[in-house]
Formats: structure tokens, C-alpha cells, sequence
């Protein structure tokens, strides 16, 4: 008998013991992960506060940059949100969007939902997308650099393109942003610089512009164990000076 309850005591703490243990794994499962731990991107700086435009009644502050991991059951949602306050002293409802943005030097696509009512101060929130960033090489958010496009947002008309911006952050002001641009190279000449390289999933495209003006790169003569697919963009709007990625895929 008394051998029996020993045994009973030992299956009660087994059975204790591996509740625990899917309890532990329930709630890792349902934690969220930060950017860091998917992407591997330092989130741990802030961004420095100051006016970026003050003209035509609109006045633009950069307030701070912070992530935003949201779960749905499985599916994770990571952003990494960059913010501004908009001061809309003016009588126009106004559409304030990137008409470019750089992270490192690099080219990055940012959503933002723009709509500023006239007399009103509005929080701009501009969305960039972890994954893409991860892709292209970016660890560290060391310095952000963008231009306001400012419409009316009723009539669409352009109010202004504001000149660059450049915004530091508290990373290592003495960090240097890694680039891929060892692999095929298929041009290299005045105006840009073009490298085809491996990744993961694809091959990938590096363009450096090296030029004075916006520039695209598109395939014109694409084919494929003899069968011939029409040209496609795949490098679009690569600022001057500045360094732009991109997957190469077929329509």
C-alpha cells in the first residue's frame, strides 16, 4: 500500500510537471515578439524632436519612432511607425505624404494615411515595413532622410514638395550601413552602379545612383530558356546619391 501511494505521488507530480510545462509553451506561443527578435533590428533609439517645415500654414514637428508588433491568432503584423505633429493653421484640407524616404541612405517605402483637416493639429503616422528593411541589409536605424509631398486633398492639387529632410536617431553616430553590392556586376559607370547577388529566396537587384536626378531601372529584354517575357520595372526612384534593392521577379 505504501508503495502504491508513493506511486500515486510520483504520476501527481509528473502530471503537475507537464501542465506546467504546456502552460510555459500556451504563453510563448501567445507572446508577441518584438522587431528585434524577428529582424533582427535595434529598436532601442529615439529620435531627435524638431521643427522639419514651417511655411504656407503648415507646420511639421518630428516627434519619435517606435515599433508596433500586432498578433491575430497567428499571424504577426510588425511596423516600425515613424511620427510627426502637423500644425494645419491654413484653410485647405490637406494629403501629406513621402515623396521619398531613405533609411541609411537606402531607399524604403513608407504608408502613411496623409489627411490633415485645416485647423487642426494632426499626428502622422508613417508605416515601414520590418521585413523589406531586414532584406535590404538594415540593423541599425541610424539617420532617416525624406520629403514632404503636400496636396490639397480634396482637389489634389500640389501646395509644395518640401526639400530634404534629415533626421538623426540616438544609434552610434560613427556606425557605417553595410551594402550588398558584391555579385554580378552588370553595370558600373557614371550614372549608377548595378549588381545582381543571391539571397535567400531570390536574386536580388543593388543600384547605387551615382547621378544628379531620380532614376528607374527597368529589364527590356528578359528571356528565359528561350521564351521571351516583356520588360519590367525593378528599381524604381532611387533619389541621387542614394542606394536602392529590389527582388528580381517575372510578371
Amino acid at each position: 500500500r505504501k508503495d502504491d501511494q508513493i506511486m500515486n505521488t510520483l504520476k501527481r507530480i509528473s502530471l503537475i510537471s507537464l501542465c506546467i510545462a504546456m502552460l510555459l509553451s500556451l504563453c510563448s506561443c501567445l507572446s508577441t515578439p518584438s522587431v528585434e527578435d524577428l529582424f533582427g533590428i535595434d529598436m532601442d533609439v529615439t529620435l531627435e524632436q524638431k521643427t522639419v517645415y514651417d511655411e504656407n500654414g503648415i507646420k511639421i514637428t518630428s516627434k519619435g519612432i517606435s515599433e508596433n508588433v500586432e498578433r491575430n491568432g497567428r499571424l504577426i503584423d510588425p511596423k516600425i511607425l515613424l511620427t510627426f505633429d502637423v500644425e494645419n493653421t491654413s484653410s485647405e484640407n490637406l494629403l501629406i505624404i513621402a515623396d521619398y524616404l531613405c533609411v541609411n541612405d537606402i531607399m524604403a517605402s513608407a504608408f502613411c494615411d496623409g489627411h490633415c483637416p485645416a485647423g487642426a493639429t494632426t499626428e502622422l503616422i508613417f508605416e515601414l515595413t520590418p521585413p523589406t528593411l531586414s532584406e535590404d541589409g538594415i540593423s541599425v536605424i541610424k539617420d532617416i532622410e525624406l520629403s514632404f509631398r503636400i496636396e490639397n486633398s480634396e482637389t489634389y492639387d500640389l501646395i509644395t514638395i518640401t526639400s530634404p529632410i534629415t533626421l538623426k536617431t540616438s544609434a552610434d553616430a560613427n556606425y557605417v550601413q553595410p551594402l550588398k553590392d558584391e555579385g554580378t556586376v552588370v553595370y558600373d559607370g557614371s550614372e549608377a552602379k548595378i549588381v545582381i547577388y543571391e539571397s535567400d529566396d531570390f536574386p536580388r537587384l543593388y543600384v547605387n545612383n551615382k547621378m544628379d536626378q531620380v532614376i528607374n531601372v527597368k529589364a527590356t529584354c528578359v528571356s528565359i530558356n528561350g521564351e521571351e517575357f516583356d520588360g519590367f520595372e525593378c528599381v524604381n526612384n532611387v533619389v541621387p546619391g542614394k542606394h536602392g534593392y529590389a527582388n528580381i521577379g517575372f510578371p
